[in-house]
């Protein structure tokens, strides 16, 4: 294979995952533009559950990361019945790690003000955290 198909190749593989990480990371952004157009106090709270969804989803990624050169391996070897495994073994994956996830998501008051931050200053920290850790472990598997 020569260096121009090898490129193109990696390339071919690279693009979604690159296009994935910086959809993820537009996110927060997007979050920011919207919400500081109305207070300061919100932006602020939108900032700190932004900080901690990706906090909380960071071992669900960790388990999609390792499933996916074990996946591509086993489609490389043409071997689909083991692709097909590394695929359910990540989603189980994820899954097991949604329960935890989403507990610990529902204490971010408590997580919060253990941080310094108090809830009547920032209600909209908690409400964001939670609405945004459900979509977000989706995203991230």
């Amino acid at each position: 294979m020569s260096r121009r198909e090898e490129f193109r190749a990696t390339l071919r593989l690279a693009l979604p995952i690159a296009f994935a990480q910086v959809a993820f990371m537009t996110m927060g952004l997007v979050d920011a533009a919207l919400v500081g157009r109305i207070s300061e106090t919100d932006l602020s709270a939108v900032s700190i559950g932004n900080s901690l969804v990706f906090a909380l989803i960071c071992p669900a990624m960790g388990v999609t990361m390792a499933v996916e050169p074990l996946a591509s391996q086993a489609v490389g070897a043409r071997d689909l019945p083991r692709a097909w495994a590394s695929l359910q073994a990540g989603l189980i994956g994820c899954l097991l790690l949604s329960v935890p996830t989403l507990l610990i998501t529902a204490q971010s008051p408590l997580v919060l003000s253990a941080l310094g931050r108090r809830s009547r200053r920032h209600p909209l920290g908690p409400r964001f955290v939670l609405a945004g850790s459900e979509h977000a472990l989706w995203l991230s598997s």
